[in-house]
């Protein structure tokens, strides 16, 4: 049976730890072992310890831990108890070692300048652990800390990005709801002033946010989520303008989780120490996954950006909206003015979408969802970059450069190195009578 291994150090506030450890190992199907590290100072050798005074002290170590196994045992839970002389380490070597699914830990309640830090074994834990993480506040709220079992779902929060270590929370989720009732909901935060300038949307003023660049946010997510977990999932998309000390954790707190989820790389600027250190929930940090390497598989063309640059020839384009048949599809017709056309004369860019959209094939019309994106930027490479984030087409579409247009040949390569989609780069035909 697998076990979730629960770190204790006795004190007063270790029993909501181990209430917490027991609510989990309950939605895991796991025993639960109260483990406890009699620790001895690293300059104390063998030779210079008294070892009635450590057998008495591991002794009065189990009297208390089986109190606490009494106290959180439940009729389908099994507990276990183990008291083992050594260093704090010893924690982790255990859960390793016992191929344990989690561990569970607490952090202790800190004041003025040390509130900045976890404690240095929590945050050891944090980057060490070989398996996810449940760390328990000081005076925890939720009912995974409470005295009596928990009745209904199970209320999680995961906070998701796209990232391998957000796709390791998606996982543990997706595998819970497999064991036990849970309401899921994910939450995504998002930096405004970074994201309106990734998906090349004018920058934000206070407190606003382009509502076309949530749409464009929610569709990155969910189709995320599908491809990880096979479905959609409710989702909340919020802007962090800052103020709160992790506003991950406190919307979580605010929207009446039982337990919030977040992956964590493990690493020194993974931001999981922020989130525990914020948190008033237990939070479970979930190991990014090893990825592995993906077959490459055709893409299914239902969607194109196309970037017309007026300067050589467009009759790429009909070939371009080949690509969508036999059943169609949308094109989008990108075109990157000089600074001070696209937004400044409006009949300018009138004119210019008119021409864009001439450039359309005549016959299959139907099978053509059109419309016209013209945008100002002197990088027309970091422009069309912007315009693939904000509209995740399938593949991309460019005019080879004439002959001589190194501009237009590091536009190409810049966007081939930067895109997250395909790029097909049509050769232009050269120009009448060469050889």
């Amino acid at each position: 049976m697998s076990t979730v291994v629960c770190g204790t150090d006795l004190s007063d506030g270790s029993l909501q730890v181990a209430r917490a450890a027991a609510a989990l190992a309950q939605l895991l199907d796991a025993r639960l072992e109260l483990f406890h590290v009699v620790a001895i100072p690293p300059f104390l050798g063998p030779d210079l310890l008294d070892e009635e005074v450590v057998a008495d002290l591991r002794q009065s170590a189990e009297g208390i831990l089986a109190k606490h196994a009494a106290q959180v045992g439940r009729d389908d839970l099994i507990v276990t108890t183990t008291a083992r002389v050594g260093t704090l380490d010893e924690l982790w070597h255990h859960a390793r070692d016992t191929g344990a699914l989690a561990l569970v830990i607490g952090t202790h309640a800190r004041t003025g300048l040390a509130r900045f830090v976890i404690g240095s074994f929590a945050e050891r834990t944090l980057v060490s652990a070989p398996c996810p993480i449940l760390v328990v506040p000081p005076h925890a709220g939720g009912r995974l800390v409470g005295e009596h079992p928990m009745t209904g779902p199970v209320r999680l929060v995961v906070g998701i990005d796209t990232s391998p270590a957000s796709d390791a929370a998606l996982a543990f989720a997706g595998a819970l709801r497999q064991r036990k009732p849970c309401d899921v909901r994910l939450l995504h935060l998002f930096m405004p002033a970074q994201e309106h300038e990734r998906l090349g949307f004018e920058p934000p003023g206070s407190f606003e946010v382009e509502p076309e660049l949530v749409t464009v946010l929610s569709r990155e997510l969910n189709n995320h989520v599908v491809a990880q977990v096979g479905e959609t999932l409710p989702l909340r998309i919020r802007p962090n303008w800052g103020g709160e000390e992790d506003p991950l954790a406190w919307e979580a707190a605010t929207d009446d989780a039982d337990l919030l989820v977040i992956g964590t790389s493990q690493t020194r600027r993974s931001s999981a120490r922020a989130t525990v250190r914020g948190s008033r929930l237990p939070v479970l940090c979930v190991p990014r996954r090893a990825s592995a390497a993906a077959r490459p598989e055709a893409p299914v063309v239902r969607n194109l950006l196309l970037v017309v640059d007026f300067t050589a020839q467009a009759t790429f384009v009909t070939t371009a909206c080949r690509q969508l048949m036999p059943d169609g599809g949308n094109v989008v017709l990108m075109n990157v003015a000089p600074p001070g056309t696209a937004g400044d004369a409006t009949t300018d860019v009138e004119e210019l979408e008119a021409i864009l959209l001439g450039l359309m094939p005549k016959d299959d019309g139907d099978a053509y969802h059109a419309r016209t994106y013209v945008t100002a930027n002197r990088s027309v490479g970091e422009a069309i970059l912007k315009a693939i984030n904000r509209f995740a087409p399938d593949m991309v579409a460019m005019s080879g450069p004439s002959r001589g247009a190194r501009g237009a040949l590091q536009t190409i390569e810049d966007v081939v190195r930067g895109s997250p989609r395909p790029v097909v780069v049509f050769p232009v035909p050269p120009p009448a009578g060469d050889a």
